[in-house]
């Protein structure tokens, strides 16, 4: 397995990663790659058999079953960005699961749509799993300042003041399956917060 955490290279680096023969696990974690458009070369990654990408700012993904196509696990974790998951991605023979947590609403959206395609084919072996709740973990984000989240489809959001110790800025956008805002404050300081377009059910 190749870990990639924080360390800010471009998405055309990827290319040096995807020439080695025995690479069969990759995970880009927090900001690990740069860009907003990943074109794998065909030929790479031939013995991939797991993907996971979180925390990029990556927007634009063009692949095709040629790219990956030995991969058995796709995982995509906070993927605001990014528009859509290939739909070639869904005829790689081998695949076995997607998943998605705080994704787009595109992202999400896309990744149904590969499983039903796939399902109408015959494809009983592919499974789609998108998270709809976050309940972090306490102790994770203990220096985190600001907070924004925005275009997904998070319905149910569990947390309280311990969660977020230091949070001074809260920005919610476009949330509109969110039930209810957390109350995240500490007692004695307050949260500058803003909304757009959330759940109409839910109350900061």
């Amino acid at each position: 397995m190749l870990l990639f955490v924080e360390g800010g290279s471009y998405c055309r680096y990827l290319t040096v990663v995807g020439s080695l023969p025995h690479l069969e696990a990759l995970n880009l974690k927090y900001n690990a790659v740069r860009g907003r458009e990943w074109n794998p070369v065909e030929g790479q990654f031939l013995k991939l058999k797991s993907l996971r990408i979180d925390a990029t700012d990556l927007e634009e993904w063009v692949a095709d079953s040629s790219h990956f196509s030995n991969l058995e696990k796709l995982n995509l974790k906070y993927l605001r960005r990014l528009k859509e998951i290939p739909y070639g991605i869904g005829e790689i023979g081998t695949l076995r699961s997607i998943t998605l947590f705080c994704c787009s609403s595109s992202a999400n959206a896309s990744a149904e749509k590969i499983l039903d395609e796939q399902q109408q084919l015959g494809n009983s072996d592919l499974q789609a799993v998108i998270g709809r709740e976050w309940n972090p973990v306490e102790g994770q984000f203990l220096k985190l300042k600001s907070l924004r989240i925005d275009d997904t489809d998070l319905e149910e959001w569990v947390a309280d003041s311990s969660h977020f110790p230091n949070l001074e800025n809260l920005q919610l956008e476009w949330l509109l399956h969110l039930k209810e805002i957390p109350y995240v404050e500490r007692e004695g300081k307050r949260i500058k917060f803003d909304q757009k377009s959330v759940g109409t059910s839910a109350e900061p």
